[in-house]
């Protein structure tokens, strides 16, 4: 059984969630490209600290070695009812 911590998207959000074999079995993956070498990550939620922000910022700088990593602007107005989703174009 998988265990949440607090700040978990799917605490708060009623989203399916996505096991590690789903995911592998998966053909739609965000592949690294000569045009694709950026992460950008915003929040999507108020209860995302500045400090989580931070260390997911320094862990994807490490786990993704030689990708940049950018936080895009509060600006953004993201819905309320915004649902994460693996968008690959």
């Amino acid at each position: 059984m998988l265990t949440l911590a607090k700040y978990d998207w799917l605490v708060k959000k009623k989203e399916k969630g996505e096991t590690f074999m789903n995911f592998i079995r998966n053909s739609q993956k965000n592949h690294v490209t000569p045009k694709r070498m950026t992460i950008y990550l915003f929040k999507v939620d108020d209860d995302i600290s500045e400090e989580l922000l931070s260390s997911l910022v320094e862990y994807c700088k490490v786990f993704f070695l030689g990708l940049k990593v950018k936080i895009l602007p509060l600006e953004l107005n993201v819905p309320k009812d915004y649902k994460a989703l693996n968008v690959t174009k």
